[in-house]
């Protein structure tokens, strides 16, 4: 019985057993706790070998026992009674709901995850979401979920951090800007323009003080009837995984610390569409 331990900068740690089953490619499965509680892993993952010592005693003891159930299972005779087959894939069964019992012990509503994100943030930044309009939302609420594949299934989970500023609502200037670079830039046209949107943006653009590449840009539209530039910050951060205080606490320490590049991780789809509740959070 070998128990591992699987780490990401970008993920929670997870504890695992690695299962004696052969699999092409160098590819191991193991069960473990987390959102996913059997997977097959390759070997590019960061997958260390550990003694059982190392392992929290109810990790261990939920590891075992979902592995004790399958191995019994997994070499049962096929001749053996139906109904002993019957009994052995129940307890294997259970042992797996078990596991995901207390993968999902801590778990605490979206709602909870957000404003626990919230509260790690230092006071300053937390006073330049508020004091320069920032608005905190999730595509999604915790209406559109009651169980953990509910909230597998939606693509989209972001947490987005941002704001928007009219820069002006002067007719001619907004007319007759290419500020948007919807054209080749001309010398003789557009370099008005290019001077323009560093005016707008040193004027009316206000970024976080963290790390986290955000995204600022300007954009035409129309307001009250008027043409108008307006000056967008956004920062968005991915999620995924069972929300617990634990998960937001890393995700606000890589908000605050790292440039974003775990984003590239986050890749969801989902296999349905459904309509979604977006939710806006104030700090508490």
């Amino acid at each position: 019985m070998q128990f591992v331990i699987l780490k990401d900068d970008y993920c929670m740690d997870k504890y695992g057993i690695e299962l004696n089953s052969k699999k092409p490619s160098g590819f191991k499965d193991y069960f473990l706790t987390g959102e996913y509680n059997r997977r097959s892993l390759s070997p590019s993952h960061n997958i260390t070998h550990i003694d059982e010592t190392e392992v929290p005693e109810d990790a261990r003891n939920a590891l075992k026992t979902v592995y004790n159930a399958w191995e019994k299972y997994s070499s049962a005779d096929a001749g053996q009674s139906e109904e002993l087959l019957s009994k052995l894939e129940k307890e294997y069964e259970d042992a797996l709901k078990m596991l995901r019992e207390f993968s999902c012990k801590d778990e605490i509503s979206l709602s909870e995850f957000v404003q626990e994100f919230l509260k790690q943030l230092p006071d300053e930044v937390r006073n330049e979401i508020q004091e320069n309009g920032y608005k905190v939302t999730t595509d999604f609420s915790d209406a559109d979920f009651s169980y953990f594949d509910e909230y597998d299934e939606i693509s989209c989970k972001n947490l987005k951090i941002a704001r928007s500023k009219v820069a002006t609502d002067d007719k001619d200037t907004v007319e007759t800007c290419d500020i948007e670079y919807s054209k080749k830039i001309t010398y003789k046209e557009d370099i008005a323009a290019l001077k323009l949107r560093i005016q707008l943006f040193e004027t009316f653009s206000k970024p976080l003080s963290v790390s986290w590449k955000g995204e600022s840009y300007i954009k035409k539209s129309t307001k009250a009837g008027k043409p108008v530039m307006t000056v967008y910050n956004e920062y968005v951060i991915p999620f995924s995984e069972i929300l617990t205080k634990a998960y937001a606490e890393m995700l606000a320490k890589l908000f605050l610390n790292t440039d974003g590049s775990m984003k590239r991780w986050a890749v969801n789809v989902s296999s349905k569409k459904r309509k979604l509740h977006k939710k806006t959070y104030s700090i508490q």
